[in-house]
């Protein structure tokens, strides 16, 4: 089920989400890095917080065409820049984490990073945006547009990507778009430029779990078959939440709240 999160204020695009108060101690990180944003089930979040907050919200849930003006601003403006500054923090943070974790060697620990698609990879403003009304969700158009990988990509997070990979970093999927569309999004992947994944988890059509379990249980089954997941890149909590990480990058999304 959808639904359209009713009351949405200007904070969306400022900086309102649903944060603890306090932020647990931990060691220090990178002046690159600085202080976490978040943390999630103990781990180490670091966030734009330009992110539609969750107030709650137990299923998949939209803006509507309320913030249409302040989202428009917002992606002709400042997403570009914000997607710049947290690929230079994913960077700082797989150095530390290769070096923490793997004493500098990838091979050594089996070193992954995990990426979900739509929003960090996919960057998919311009459906939003052209729905009617806008910011909302139609099965069916979203469904052609999957389709017709009419997407384009964010191209800041694709050179993290690559740069993983370089690395000898192992790079993994997971997505909550489901198994019946995985040959085409597979496809649309490699026309962006967005290649050589050692794993990839789509959501099966009958698992009725959260984002945030699904998500968990992908990453604990990639540890169990030996890797070392050092990075998470998502655009909600629920793509880090659960564990089965170092640290994550939590990247913009005004339009949309996955739990």
């Amino acid at each position: 089920m959808r639904r359209r999160l009713a009351a949405v204020s200007a904070a969306v695009i400022t900086g309102l989400v649903m944060l603890p108060t306090t932020l647990p101690a931990h060691a220090q990180y990178p002046s690159a890095l600085g202080t976490p944003t978040t943390y999630s089930a103990g781990k180490p979040l670091w966030g734009t917080l330009q992110n539609v907050p969750g107030i709650g919200a137990t299923e998949f849930t939209y803006v509507g065409p309320t913030m249409g003006s302040t989202i428009e601003a917002y992606y002709a403006s400042q997403h570009v820049a914000d997607l710049k500054a947290m690929a230079k923090k994913a960077r700082v943070l797989l150095r530390q984490q290769l070096d923490d974790r793997c004493g500098g060697d990838a091979k050594a620990c089996k070193a992954m990073v995990v990426f979900d698609i739509d929003e960090p990879l996919f960057n998919n403003y311009t459906y939003w945006a052209n729905e009617t009304p806008p910011f909302s969700l139609d099965d069916t158009n979203w469904s052609t547009y999957v389709e017709n990988c009419e997407t384009s990509v964010n191209g800041p997070i694709r050179a993290f990507y690559r740069l993983a990979q370089d690395k000898g970093v192992k790079v993994a999927v997971i997505t909550g778009r489901p198994v019946t569309q995985t040959a085409l999004t597979q496809d649309c992947l490699r026309e962006k430029g967005i290649t050589g994944w050692t794993d990839f988890t789509a959501k099966p059509v009958d698992d009725t779990a959260s984002a945030s379990v699904f998500k968990a249980q992908a990453r604990k089954a990639l540890e169990q078959k030996g890797y070392t997941i050092l990075v998470s890149v998502g655009d909600q909590i629920s793509d880090m939440a659960g564990g089965h990480l170092g640290g994550g990058i939590w990247l913009p999304n005004p339009i949309y709240f996955i739990p």
